[in-house]
């Protein structure tokens, strides 16, 4: 099996996985917990985990609040690695493979036998090197589409320059 084969495999059994999603009405009763006390760190841990899993419209900003809550927490040491993988995963789950990336890395370097990690770091270098090449092919197809309209103005011209600008 080849390393891509394995980061496809890897990212299609994390895909399958992240589409277990928080209901609204767990979101709901988290955010009132941690309203009621925003100091205490594992209410707010567990707030970000139901936020990172959440669905339906408000599912982006929902999963931006949540990388902020778990930074909080890596900034203050507090569930580090639990929170640097969870904050991994919200990012991978949002398509940031940039930033998640940062973030394995630095989970691989407190933890460099967890499985876990080495899996996710295969599932974001795929899909991250997917979205290059997708980038790459859409600038391709653009710089031929320009190529393409400016060889044909430059035809026209040409031909116009020929003719003289005469109707025939």
């Amino acid at each position: 099996m080849t390393v891509h084969d394995k980061g496809k495999r890897q990212a299609e059994e994390l895909d399958a996985s992240l589409s277990v999603l928080t209901p609204s009405e767990v979101i709901r009763e988290m955010k009132e917990k941690y309203d009621n006390d925003p100091g205490n760190n594992e209410v707010r841990f567990q707030y970000a985990c139901a936020l990172s899993k959440s669905g339906g419209i408000h599912a982006e900003t929902d999963k931006r609040e949540a990388i902020s809550h778990f930074d909080f927490l890596v900034q203050n040491g507090v569930f580090v690695r639990d929170s640097l993988f969870n904050l991994a995963l919200t990012e991978y789950f949002l398509a940031d493979y940039e930033f998640a990336r940062v973030h394995c890395e630095d989970l691989y370097r407190q933890d460099p036998d967890n499985k876990q990690v080495k899996q996710l770091f295969a599932a974001i270098s795929y899909k991250h090197q997917r979205m290059l090449d997708l980038e790459k092919k859409d600038r391709d197809t653009t710089i031929g589409v320009a190529v393409g309209v400016g060889l044909t103005i430059a035809a026209v011209g040409l031909g116009f320059l020929l003719t003289g600008g005469k109707k025939k």
